[in-house]
């Protein structure tokens, strides 16, 4: 038997990924081809990851407590981390840290993202450049901002 919340929150997920495809069509593609499958505390992992493949795992309670604004801005972020190509560019570096580095640059992009339809609103948990790391420069690379 299906867990009601379960398919309820895969719907909504699957509705903002369509406003979403709407707000930000140079990325319609690569939001279209994402798979969402729900997972019941995620632990360690956070609430939402991104396989290579483009699974989407997340956790269903977590998500019932995120506004709409906050789900596309995770779904936006987790799509960033796959166009981006942070899963083949991570080599050998510690990957902790260089999913770290990778989330600030994102996390960056994505709040420049969307539209009145659908603004993303940034998780409070969200590493954020301005706030966190003031003096880092604006505009580096996953590989410079692992490196700083």
């Amino acid at each position: 038997m299906t867990n009601p919340l379960n398919q309820s929150q895969l719907r909504r997920w699957h509705s903002l990924r369509l406003k979403l495809c709407l707000s930000c069509p140079i990325i319609a593609p690569a939001l279209a081809a994402l798979q969402f499958f729900p997972q019941a505390g995620r632990g360690n992992l956070g609430p939402v990851g991104v396989d290579a493949r483009g699974r989407v795992f997340l956790d269903v309670a977590w998500s019932s407590q995120r506004s709409d604004g906050e789900i596309a801005f995770a779904t936006l972020h987790e799509t960033l981390h796959l166009l981006l190509r942070h899963h083949d560019r991570r080599h050998n570096r510690h990957p902790m840290l260089w999913n770290i580095a990778a989330d600030f640059v994102i996390n960056d992009v994505v709040h420049n993202l969307g539209d009145d339809s659908l603004k993303p609103v940034r998780v409070e948990a969200a590493l954020w450049r301005e706030r966190d790391v003031p003096d880092m420069p604006e505009s580096l690379s996953t590989e410079d901002v692992y490196t700083y």
